[in-house]
């Protein structure tokens, strides 16, 4: 997953989780403070009733115009007022038309409760409400001084508060909804905003290579952690640039300075070869040190040619190319070094291919890859060479039933220098260099080589090449 991505997510969720813990507190505070007004509404009732009480009769008088009458609000409620004896002396007109299971109770100074009715027991009442009728419920000592003169028993509907809630469960359910909706979109934004920098890194990053080192990462005015990374990362590449640049510099001296020595020991010993008062065994020798001149001249041409591995669109000569005939010419030339193993080179299948390519890279790309199979495939074996076209490609096949490549080391057989860890690299001359000629010329010509393979079971060379390019 991305960071952009895990950004995004983190800030909507951690804004959906503020929205839904705002929206939780909202709506249990609100209905804490509705209850907590509907019970200050009753203490009004209890204070009012308790003015009511003559202390010299011992008797509550005209408690017909307390509080409770003169408040629209309480008209629904139950209220029953008892004496210090328990016995009621008033009752509101709801309790001539309901019974509620409700009493005072003695050893306590308030006890609070809620109970339910059933709704259709009830004569009028207002509410959202199907089934029952829930009541808020208080049962209060009366006093008047320090003492003790009676009871109330009281209980108020809370229909009104239970619609009141739901409907603010409800908009605070769609506001969290469209808040989230609200969120998402801000923290794609500001997660985009964010990340340009990175973006911007990661755009110019991608298109520096050797040929292009000296471009650089634009470092902004802000001075902030993404600037920081920016230098970082071109002092990594202005040292990159230098030791890339040191290193084309000696492998093209160090490859021209060998050169010279090697052509002069070569023609030295050649003139030597030439002589005819040397002895037979003096000229086999001879001959085997100017073949080994001549595979350390190969090395270094290759050195050469992979020194200038950016530059080689440059450096070769594109035109038209019969790939079909270069394939036959070549097979041709490789034939004598298979007799000689007595094995079986062969071309499969071939069509005729016409396209845009540099022809003495190309045959040099086809002659390495048979070089390589006829080496590593034992005497009496089989290579095959084929030659077809497949959506707008040339495809060049080269497969052979020799030893194969184990599986560990398919990914790395391109590597410069590297040579399969097993005993056919002590049986078999090279530096590790031809299939990393073979990578190269294919990409130059926007093409590519893979290899499919086991060990003890052959290898197979597929080169595709761009028809049009």
């Amino acid at each position: 997953m991305k960071i952009r991505t895990r950004l995004s997510l983190w800030h909507f969720f951690t804004a959906l989780l503020f929205l839904g813990l705002l929206s939780v507190g909202t709506f249990v505070g609100m209905r804490y403070l509705m209850i907590k007004a509907l019970e200050r509404e009753h203490e009004i009732v209890a204070q009012a009733i308790e003015r009511h009480y003559d202390p010299r009769s011992g008797r509550f008088l005209n408690l017909d115009n307390t509080y409770y009458h003169t408040n629209d609000d309480m008209e629904e409620s139950y209220l029953v007022v008892y004496d210090s004896d328990a016995e009621p002396v008033y009752r509101s007109p709801l309790t001539y038309q309901i019974t509620l299971p409700v009493a005072p109770v003695k050893d306590k100074r308030r006890f609070k409760s809620i109970i339910s009715y059933p709704i259709d027991k009830m004569p009028i009442y207002r509410t959202t409400d199907e089934t029952n009728v829930r009541f808020l419920t208080v049962s209060r000592k009366l006093n008047v001084g320090q003492r003790s003169v009676g009871w109330m028993v009281i209980a108020t509907p809370i229909g009104d508060i239970r619609d009141a809630v739901r409907q603010l469960f409800r908009t605070m359910l769609f506001s969290v909804l469209f808040l989230s909706l609200v969120a998402a979109v801000w923290s794609n934004f500001l997660t985009r905003k964010s990340l340009r920098p990175i973006t911007n890194i990661t755009s110019t990053t991608r298109r520096i290579s050797s040929t292009n080192l000296e471009e650089r990462i634009g470092v902004s005015a802000a001075d902030d952690e993404i600037d920081e990374l920016a230098r970082i990362l071109n002092e990594l590449l202005e040292r990159l640039q230098k030791a890339f640049e040191s290193q084309q510099r000696f492998v093209s001296n160090g490859a021209h300075e060998l050169k010279t020595p090697l052509t002069i020991l070569r023609t030295h010993w050649e003139d030597e070869l030439n002589n005819p008062e040397l002895p037979l065994e003096s000229r086999e020798k001879i001959a085997g040190d100017i073949e080994t001149i001549a595979r350390l001249n190969r090395v270094i041409n290759n050195l050469l040619l992979l020194s200038q591995t950016e530059f080689a669109q440059d450096a070769f000569e594109f035109e038209s190319v019969s790939l079909d005939l270069l394939l036959s010419a070549v097979v041709s030339e490789m034939e004598i070094l298979a007799d000689m193993k007595s094995q079986e080179l062969r071309l499969t299948k071939i069509e005729p291919v016409v396209l845009r390519a540099d022809k003495d890279r190309l045959h040099q790309l086809i002659f390495n890859l048979l070089d390589n199979a006829i080496k590593y495939t034992p005497e009496k074996g089989n290579i095959n060479v084929s030659l077809r076209v497949d959506d707008g490609e040339a495809l060049v096949i080269v497969e052979d039933n020799g030893i194969g490549i184990p599986g560990e080391d398919l990914p790395y057989v391109f590597d410069r220098f590297y040579r399969v860890s097993d005993d056919r690299s002590l049986e078999t001359a090279g530096s590790g260099l031809g299939l990393s000629i073979c990578r190269m010329i294919a990409e130059t010509h926007r093409g590519s080589i893979d290899l499919a393979g086991r060990a003890r079971e052959g290898s197979t060379f597929t080169v595709r090449l761009p028809i049009k390019h």
